[in-house]
C-alpha cells in the first residue's frame, strides 16, 4: 500500500486520475492473465496454487513503478529496508525484474514473478505507447457517443 501510496501520486501528476484508476486496474488484470497462462504453460515450473486466484495487486504495482520509471528514470527511490540509501528508479525496476526473471528461470515459490513481470511489461509498454495508442482514442470515441446522445436528448 505504501508503494500504491507513493507512485500512484506521483503518476497522478503525469496523467489524470481517471488514467491512473484504468491503468492500474487493467495493469492488475493483465499481470494475473500473464500468470494464468504462465501456469497453463509451465505448470511443473510454477509451486502456486493454481486454484488460488491471483487478484494481480502485486502486478499492478510493478506496472505502476515500471511507468514512472520509464517517464522519469531518474528519479530517486529507497528500499525500505535500507533506509537512507537512495537508488535510480530505472535501476531499481531493472534490478527488480532482473530478480523475477532468476526467479521465473529458478523456480523460486516465495512470490508470483510471472505477474511481476507481466505488470511491469504492461506498465512499460503502457507509458511507450498507451496515451498515444489506447486513452486517447478512447477519449475520442466517448466524445464522439457524448455528442450524438446529446442531440438524441
Amino acid at each position: 500500500m505504501m508503494a500504491l501510496k507513493g507512485f500512484g501520486t506521483a503518476a497522478g501528476n503525469l496523467i489524470s486520475a481517471e488514467n491512473l484508476v484504468a491503468f492500474y486496474l487493467t495493469t492488475g488484470i493483465l499481470s494475473s492473465l500473464v500468470r494464468r497462462v504462465a501456469f497453463s504453460a509451465f505448470p511443473h515450473k510454477i509451486s502456486l496454487n493454481p486454484l488460488i486466484p491471483s487478484l494481480g495487486a502485486s502486478g499492478a504495482i510493478f506496472g505502476l513503478v515500471s511507468f514512472f520509471a520509464y517517464q522519469m528514470p531518474h528519479s530517486q527511490a529507497g528500499i525500505i529496508f535500507l533506509p537512507g540509501v537512495k537508488f535510480e528508479l530505472s535501476d531499481l525496476l531493472a534490478f527488480f525484474m532482473a530478480l523475477d526473471f532468476i526467479g521465473v528461470v529458478r523456480g523460486w515459490r516465495v512470490f508470483d514473478h510471472y505477474a511481476h513481470l507481466g505488470g511491469a511489461l504492461v506498465g512499460l509498454a503502457y507509458s511507450k505507447w498507451g496515451v498515444e495508442y489506447i486513452w486517447v482514442p478512447i477519449n475520442k470515441a466517448v466524445y464522439k457517443i457524448r455528442v450524438k446522445l446529446s442531440k438524441l436528448l
